[in-house]
């Protein structure tokens, strides 16, 4: 997660991104992120955001599971707080990302389930209510089939919270533009280009394109070991 800042005014208390240095986190031991949260572990989460403090990390960017939610929501919440808190205490900031159902994505019949769970979601952790709250991923990687439902979930995010940042981390730079960057405070992309020259081109179309929205714009997803940038050329 590493920030680029345009000169135009933003909207909301948007933290100053230039200085995120952030990571991508699942804890080590589950299988996927309703794993994670099915079996959250505090001590755990503690254990691996001291390793991110004492590396100077500030920002992390973690995956709700809806399948976990579903099966216990009380539980869910709870971990969830824990795990904001956690972060909080040790200066770092939180990226909710929110998953859905891959069909409500095409079926607008089931947009009032995700705002339903979006509704759930702000009332346990957003408004200010967990000051380490910092961004809500509203929707991961939409593809340009699910452009519409992602700019619907911003919108419901937008008129449901107030107080925090929203943005959509789009697969690439240029899925970023066709979703636009009205509907968002922070423009988010990601990248696993292979070399450095397409990655540094990506960056300054990204910041081109952000000075003519008036948004800062970040990237939240680059470098993966054995399938695209190494962290190398990453770093």
């Amino acid at each position: 997660l590493n920030g680029f800042c345009s000169a135009q005014e933003v909207q909301k208390n948007i933290p100053d991104i230039s200085k995120i240095r952030g990571f991508n986190y699942q804890s080590a031991p589950p299988i996927g992120h309703n794993e994670m949260w099915l079996n959250y572990s505090s001590a755990e989460t503690a254990r691996d955001m001291d390793y991110a403090k004492r590396l100077n990390l500030n920002q992390v960017r973690v995956f709700l599971g809806y399948a976990a939610y579903l099966t216990n929501k009380p539980a869910f919440r709870s971990n969830l707080v824990d795990f904001i808190r956690v972060c909080h205490e040790r200066g770092i900031g939180v990226m909710v990302v929110v998953p859905y159902p891959r069909a409500w994505s095409t079926n607008q019949a089931d947009w009032p389930q995700a705002r339903e769970f979006a509704a759930d979601l702000v009332n346990t952790i957003g408004n200010g209510k967990e000051p380490g709250l910092a961004f809500w991923d509203v929707h991961n990687e939409p593809g340009r089939a699910r452009i519409e439902f992602a700019r619907h979930m911003a919108g419901v995010f937008r008129e449901l919270d107030k107080v925090t940042p929203i943005t959509i981390g789009s697969t690439t730079e240029g899925e970023m533009e066709a979703t636009g960057g009205d509907l968002v405070d922070v423009l988010c992309f990601h990248d696993y280009s292979s070399t450095r020259h397409q990655i540094d081109e990506h960056i300054e179309r990204a910041k081109q394109y952000a000075a003519s929205q008036g948004k800062r714009v970040m990237n939240t997803e680059i470098g993966c070991v054995a399938r695209s940038n190494p962290y190398d050329v990453t770093l």
